[in-house]
């Protein structure tokens, strides 16, 4: 797990300067599976060429003294972006999530795999600013240990860094 974070951190800090596109988005929402309800840690983002990516950190930090893994990523990319207002553009980003809740052991593991819609207006004077409707849908295996249909959404707000 150690290799693993060090790993992580290593990616996100050599992938580019220092802040150039990164961010956090903080949400509130669920699936029925009962993962994810009401508000949210917010997830470290990553933004460049047009792709959206998400790491559900603190949920991952959060739980490790738990001895439990809660590891979620979901990656975007603006599929159709139109301008609205003078700083203010309207975009869809098609994409997909991916969540993993196990022991460190490994003896009891709960996945959700889901497709998602982000809709939304976003706003770029010096840095970013975000708000969004996140319909999804997809399979789950979190509620009753059975594979099933996971459906829901989330309103997600970013900020973000510019890059330059």
């Amino acid at each position: 797990m150690k290799k693993f974070l060090a790993l992580l951190g290593l990616a996100l800090a050599s992938a580019t300067p220092a802040h150039a596109g990164f961010g956090m988005t903080a949400y509130m929402g669920g699936t029925n599976d009962g993962a994810a309800l009401g508000i949210q840690a917010p997830t470290l983002d990553y933004r460049a060429s047009g792709v959206l990516v998400q790491v559900h950190l603190l949920d991952l930090i959060g739980e490790l003294p738990n001895k439990y893994l809660d590891l979620g990523v979901d990656v975007s990319g603006i599929a159709m972006k139109r301008k609205v207002a003078a700083d203010v553009e309207g975009v869809l980003m098609p994409g997909g999530s991916v969540t993993l809740h196990a022991d460190t052991g490994f003896d009891s593991v709960g996945w959700q795999a889901l497709a998602q819609l982000r809709m939304g207006a976003e706003m770029k004077q010096g840095m970013g600013f975000g708000m969004y409707i996140v319909p999804v849908i997809g399979a789950s295996n979190l509620l009753t240990g059975k594979v099933g249909l996971a459906y829901g959404g989330t309103l997600q707000v970013s900020a973000w860094f510019k890059k330059k």
